[in-house]
């Protein structure tokens, strides 16, 4: 359990972040999204717009969770900075093996924090 307190504590700006730019984020977008719906399909249901305006509060937090803050550096490309890109599927073998059980809340996390995405997506595309 002090494994998982101490990994979320890292998290606790991003959090606050996502909480506070909620209010803004969810009038600027949701309103438009709730337009196409009712355009789509003629109705607007209140299952949907609460999905909508759930699914703008998961897609800033996943935003600020995993973008905030951006990497520090002085060279390079891009929003990198000379941060190069992980592109291997299985690093997170290497990273179990170079430091242990501490990496078992962020594979778990990672997992839990993108699910939610592929139900959006489902939901919006059909």
């Amino acid at each position: 359990m002090n494994l998982i307190r101490r990994f979320l504590s890292g998290y606790t700006e991003n959090f606050l972040l996502a909480v506070t730019l909620w209010p803004l984020a969810s009038l600027a977008l949701t309103l438009p999204i709730l337009a196409w719906l009712y355009h789509r399909d003629g109705r607007l249901r209140f299952g949907s717009a609460v999905a909508t305006y759930l699914a703008v509060l998961y897609v800033l937090g996943l935003g600020c969770f995993t973008l905030w803050p951006l990497p520090s550096g002085e060279r390079g490309l891009g929003i990198t900075y000379g941060v190069p890109w992980q592109l291997d599927p299985l690093a997170f073998v290497d990273d179990f093996r170079r430091e242990g059980l501490s990496t078992l809340p962020q594979i778990a996390f990672n997992v839990v924090l993108f699910m939610p995405l592929g139900f959006i997506a489902g939901r919006l595309l059909r």
